[in-house]
């Protein structure tokens, strides 16, 4: 899942891209199941959640920081 954001450089006007995403990861092996993916994502979507959507979600969507690599 990818969630992109295309803007112009109000300077050179090249186009500029900014994306957060989550990508799963999923064994050959028919041990995992998919079921088990499902979890894993909703642990994702309860890390972010608010409590107020949902009484198991931990709310910590503010706990990131941005840090900028060149």
């Amino acid at each position: 899942m990818r969630f992109q954001q295309d803007v112009n450089d109000t300077v050179t006007g090249k186009p500029v891209i900014a994306f957060a995403q989550l990508t799963v990861g999923r064994p050959s092996s028919t041990v995992v199941t998919d079921a088990d993916i499902l979890v894993l994502i909703d642990c994702v979507r309860q890390m972010l959640a608010t409590t107020s959507a949902d009484a198991a979600a931990l709310n910590l969507a503010s706990n990131f920081a941005l840090v900028e690599e060149q």
